[in-house]
């Protein structure tokens, strides 16, 4: 039972990181400019981290369904959480009002706060827990 809801976790995270990667990649301005309005990164850095981001998180969620990658995609899915979850975390105690372009780039829909916090931390919990399971392939 626990391996059938490893995979079930595996397949609904790999869906999750797809659709979040997705839009970005259709719209690196839109994600630039998201990037951007954290204030956390030199400007020379800004494009270069839109336009790969959005391939890591669809890479790493894809590496999840393959019993030989899954670790692998679940360690990379964990390290963008909780560098995603650092920069919401410090946009916060900054006072920042914006959205933090985790699943849409549309603007007002997904101001930071702390439900993003506890949003990144189960995921990061359920991502750590899918992809380090016992069982190395699907039931």
């Amino acid at each position: 039972m626990k391996a059938r809801l490893q995979f079930a976790a595996r397949i609904f995270l790999a869906g999750l990181f797809i659709y979040a990667g997705l839009p970005k990649i259709l719209a690196p301005e839109a994600f630039a400019l998201v990037v951007f309005r954290f204030h956390l990164l030199p400007d020379v850095l800004i494009n270069v981290v839109a336009l790969l981001l959005p391939w890591l998180e669809i890479c790493a969620g894809l590496a999840l369904l393959l019993p030989a990658w899954r670790r692998a995609g679940a360690a990379w899915l964990a390290g963008l959480l909780g560098a995603a979850t650092a920069a919401l975390a410090l946009g916060l105690a900054r006072g920042l009002d914006i959205d933090c372009g985790c699943f849409t780039l549309q603007p007002g829909r997904s101001h930071i706060g702390l439900w993003s916090l506890l949003r990144n931390a189960l995921l990061i919990t359920l991502t750590l827990w899918a992809g380090w399971g016992k069982p190395a392939h699907a039931p």
